[in-house]
């Protein structure tokens, strides 16, 4: 019996060198076997066209490889509405073998409509023989047509936006609302005489200067014989605050040497962090001698400094006190994006912002406000004509579904 173990031992171990000598015929060692080479990865970039023309997001990969490479894709809609601005299609990409890219083109939609530039989503999943390395894009369609103002009732926007939801608005249909508003009273002193600006007003509750007609809120800046120079300054500061989303408010403003008319908002931690770096977001600012010009502007810094701020401008053919204009900011989460009438034309991310911590993604609260003179007017002359209004028609704040 020995002997026969023997023999079967040395039969098991000739097998086993037999099996070994055949697994490494190419010489290498058990310890130098080769790894699999791992899957590609795919990556997928943003896209921009003017509409009636298409998106074009490519698909591509970071090497070549030997087999196909499929993937599933679908476009969402982001503030773009299917059927309305683009196609809404979906389907399986391929990128053939020895390839590294292929592209699927978008169909966007012409229409004669004034619109905020609008965006949708591209989107990959379900990718064969590599790995997704950039699973969603953005795909943007800049709108082509001109800015058409009704010489009667000038520009207005929809009150629906797809993609948002209206949070807050307020028409103005049954008098000013002192739940939402709150009136800042007098010339700022002692504490800010001037209001920081060396402006020349005093603001009061009266009706003279503060008042609702046909469903517009108006605010009055005049000359007033006993009082002097009165305007009013609205403020939402302890009942409405607000934290991203869109803000339309429609308006018609004021002109002449001294006249500031402004649409804005700051930070509600102001009592605590002080101005500026609580953040200022000026929506709509027009100083007088400029009546066709208007500024967006965001303003900050660190607590009693002068501000560091930017500014954008928009002009327009027409004086902005003849006809009625929609100011638009559109606030995203380190995005902020000024239009006029549907028109963008500034724009500020936290790479603008130096010296202190990005203000613009935390909760603020609105003011609407008529100064008379300051330091960017200057003060008014024999050529201002009193009184002055700015007319608010709405403003309506949207958030993000």
């Amino acid at each position: 019996m020995d002997f026969v173990k023997f023999l079967e031992m040395k039969i098991v171990i000739f097998l086993l060198l037999l099996l070994f000598s055949c697994t490494n015929s190419s010489g290498a060692g058990p310890d130098d076997s080769v790894p699999d080479t791992p899957d590609p990865k795919l990556f997928i970039g943003d896209a921009s066209t003017s509409e009636g023309n298409r998106l074009s997001f490519e698909i591509r990969l970071d090497k070549t490889w030997e087999e196909d490479v499929s993937v599933d894709y679908e476009v969402l809609g982001g503030t773009a509405e299917p059927g309305k601005d683009f196609e809404n299609i979906a389907g399986t990409a391929v990128i053939q073998a020895g390839q590294k890219e292929t592209f699927i083109t978008i169909p966007t939609i012409d229409d004669d409509e004034n619109e905020v530039q609008e965006a949708v989503i591209f989107r990959i999943n379900n990718a064969i023989n590599a790995e997704i390395s950039i699973a969603s894009a953005v795909g943007v369609i800049i709108d082509n047509d001109d800015i058409s103002v009704d010489n009667l009732e000038g520009y207005t926007t929809s009150e629906n936006h797809y993609g948002y939801d209206l949070e807050w608005g307020e028409e103005f249909e049954n008098g000013l609302d002192l739940n939402t508003f709150s009136l800042d009273i007098g010339d700022g002193c002692p504490d800010l005489c001037g209001w920081g600006n060396n402006e020349l007003q005093s603001y009061t509750d009266s009706e003279n200067n503060v008042f609702v007609k046909d469903g517009k809120l108006v605010i009055r800046a005049q000359k007033d014989p006993i009082n002097g120079l009165t305007s009013t300054r609205l403020i939402t500061k302890g009942k409405k605050e607000f934290t991203f989303g869109r803000i339309d408010i429609r308006a018609k403003l004021p002109e002449g040497q001294g006249i500031w008319p402004a649409l804005w908002m700051l930070g509600t931690n102001i009592d605590e962090v002080g101005w500026p770096n609580c953040g200022e977001i000026d929506i709509m600012e027009l100083v007088g001698h400029e009546p066709q010009k208007v500024h967006g502007t965001a303003h900050w810094g660190p607590q009693g400094s002068n501000s560091t701020f930017i500014s954008g401008t928009q002009s327009f053919e027409q004086k902005y006190s003849e006809n009625f204009h929609v100011f638009t900011l559109l606030w995203q989460e380190d995005l902020l994006k000024w239009y006029m009438d549907e028109q963008l034309f500034h724009t500020i991310t936290p790479a603008n912002v130096t010296n202190t911590v990005y203000p613009f993604n935390d909760p603020f609260y609105l003011l609407f406000n008529l100064a008379i003179g300051g330091n960017w007017p200057g003060n008014p002359d024999d050529t201002t004509m009193f009184p002055q209004e700015m007319q608010v028609d709405y403003i309506r704040v949207f958030q993000e579904k």
